[in-house]
């Protein structure tokens, strides 16, 4: 009879064991921990690489400075084949990311997006106000603007789409970091007041167009 509750015994812990070793396996496959912004200024990324894709992939870019501030490394190749292929382009070249696909992507690696929908089909249009408190809570801003009516760029005549990546608010305006300046270490940490960003992202299409990302 003691032999007998001995080795029941013996089989139970056995199975705890085996269970716990199960579980953490599991856990393993399943958890991921919570992303947390590691700068106020996030680490800048060029567009203006090597690519065949790089003069149109502002957006590509500029996700990947995001996913940076958050601890998560991607190239930028990578990020355009992930986001065109939402798209359903990939791999045609010289074609833009449209916003609702970076977000799709930023969600895949664990960020949540906000203000991209009014509803299921219509594109929220964004105030400067409402991208400041989006940063003053902690986020990052990606919106959709004019590139000739960036600072930098007003002599351009360029009429595109670009995006650029909003991550402080700082005095009447905001600093972000813009993918398409050369040269390139001064594309970083620039300033553009309140007024002139709500000029350049009024003529766009989808009109004063942006998405917030974080946790």
């Amino acid at each position: 009879m003691r032999t007998g509750v001995i080795a029941g015994v013996a089989a139970i812990a056995a199975s705890v064991l085996t269970f716990a070793a199960t579980a953490a396996v599991d856990a393993d496959e399943w958890y991921r921990a919570p992303l947390v912004r590691q700068s106020v200024e996030p680490p800048y990324r060029t567009q203006l690489d090597d690519s065949i894709y790089s003069r149109s992939d502002c957006g590509p870019a500029v996700l990947g400075m995001v996913l940076d501030d958050y601890g998560v490394d991607q190239d930028t190749l990578d990020l355009r084949r992930m986001t065109h292929t939402y798209q359903g382009t990939w791999p045609a070249v010289r074609v833009g990311t449209a916003l609702q696909y970076i977000g799709q992507v930023a969600g895949d690696f664990g960020l949540a997006t906000y203000g991209l929908y009014d509803d299921t089909d219509v594109f929220h249009q964004w105030t400067v106000d409402e991208l400041g408190a989006q940063l003053d809570a902690g986020r990052l801003v990606i919106p959709l603007v004019r590139f000739g009516l960036l600072p930098g760029h007003e002599d351009t005549g360029v009429r595109w789409g670009h995006y650029i990546l909003l991550y402080a608010v700082d005095g009447d305006g905001f600093r972000y970091q813009d993918p398409a300046v050369r040269p390139i270490e001064e594309g970083r940490a620039r300033w553009i007041s309140r007024a002139q960003l709500a000029e350049a992202m009024a003529p766009t299409y989808p009109s004063r167009q942006a998405v917030a990302i974080g946790t």
